[in-house]
């Protein structure tokens, strides 16, 4: 089964984006429809793919913005990351419409569930809904913001960065190339 935006329930989810600034993340934002747990993660990108386990946290949800502590990891502007998320409840995590992207997806579930290292075993599909979630920390410019993160309209009016949805981060060429 293919997991929509009304079935997320016991799935590991991943969504490709590209940061919009530097600086170290320390908490990962999401939007929420409802009372939910939830278990979240930021991987690195190599090759359009998610490979490694960059840092990870999980907590309770409600209605609304929640923030959910992560060990602290440094973000480069322009590159790609993966966000990670695992509910315990379908539909507990809003969702925004962009240009089809390419997700990655695996059945797992959520009370045994821990992030692995590096991801294996997952789906491809294409979808135009994507998870309101975004990395928050310190920018290397200076003061608190977004490093990452959902282009969610609802966002932007109030002055943040739009983050840029990848949608084939393997079409991306390396710095330099």
């Amino acid at each position: 089964m293919t997991p929509t935006a009304s079935l997320s329930k016991d799935y590991f989810l991943l969504f490709p984006y590209q940061a919009v600034a530097s600086g170290t993340a320390s908490k990962i934002r999401v939007r929420s429809g409802t009372v939910a747990n939830i278990k979240v993660a930021i991987y690195s990108n190599s090759g359009g793919e998610p490979v490694a386990l960059l840092s990870s946290g999980q907590s309770s949800m409600v209605i609304g913005t929640n923030d959910i502590a992560i060990s602290d990891i440094q973000i480069i502007t322009s590159e790609i990351y993966w966000f990670g998320y695992i509910t315990d409840i379908n539909a507990a995590v809003l969702l925004g419409s962009q240009p089809p992207v390419s997700r990655r997806y695996k059945a797992e579930l959520f009370a045994t569930f821990d992030f692995p290292s590096t991801p294996s075993g997952l789906t491809t599909s294409s979808t135009t809904s994507h998870p309101v979630i975004s990395a928050w920390g310190t920018l290397a410019s200076g003061g608190a913001g977004r490093l990452i993160g959902s282009g969610d309209p609802s966002m932007i009016h109030v002055g943040h960065p739009k983050m840029i949805h990848v949608a084939n981060p393997s079409l991306i060429r390396a710095r330099g190339g």
